[in-house]
């Protein structure tokens, strides 16, 4: 197994890194070539994803960042691993190689992510790579 990062995607590709996104909600947002495709030409995001030695995607893991006024941000989004290969070290490693990209990038601000309370076992994960619960609230408009 190891870690890529996404810079072409095949047909194929969209149709794992699909089938193992739809795992993390129960109303995923459709993901088309085009929508691929264009996260994939922004310059301040990556796409990571956990590949077998067979090609099968099992992971991924989304970051993007920028620069504000008060602070840079960097954020981690969609960490998920296919529920048959959960429990691996997967995500560990998923998380690492952002950690480590944002590391060999000279990234200088705050990591941040979000979890679901229910996510105990990734929170815990995070809590182990060394992220700290933050006390703020997320808001959210549709």
């Amino acid at each position: 197994m190891r870690i890529d990062t996404i810079i072409t995607a095949t047909e194929n590709d969209l149709q794992e890194i699909v089938r193992v996104i739809d795992q993390l909600s129960n109303d995923p947002q459709p993901l088309s070539m085009d929508h691929l495709m264009d996260i994939m030409s922004q310059p301040n995001s990556r796409i990571f994803v956990a590949r077998e030695d067979s090609g099968e995607i099992v992971g991924t893991l989304f970051v993007a960042w920028y620069y504000g006024l008060s602070s840079n941000k960097m954020w981690i989004e969609d960490v998920v691993v296919d529920k048959g290969r959960r429990g691996q070290g997967i995500g560990r490693k998923l998380v690492q190689a952002a950690l480590d990209f944002a590391k060999e990038n000279d990234f200088k601000g705050k990591i941040m992510l979000t979890s679901r309370p229910t996510r105990v076992e990734a929170h815990a994960l995070y809590k182990s790579l060394g992220f700290q619960e933050y006390d703020t609230g997320v808001f959210v408009i549709r």
